[in-house]
């Protein structure tokens, strides 16, 4: 599956909320860029993680 938004999908909000929390466990504390919540994409149906 791809997105027009260039972002990884997810099927479901589960997956992504697991990515989510598996991102938060191995970010880099100089790494500027922290996501902070799972969305539903409008353009591709899949969700998303956005830093916003």
């Amino acid at each position: 599956m791809t997105c027009p938004t260039g972002k990884r999908p997810y099927p479901n909000k589960g997956a992504a909320r697991t990515a989510l929390a598996s991102a938060t466990r191995r970010r880099n504390p100089r790494q500027q860029r922290r996501e902070t919540r799972a969305y539903r994409c409008l353009s591709c149906n899949a969700w998303h993680l956005t830093s916003n």
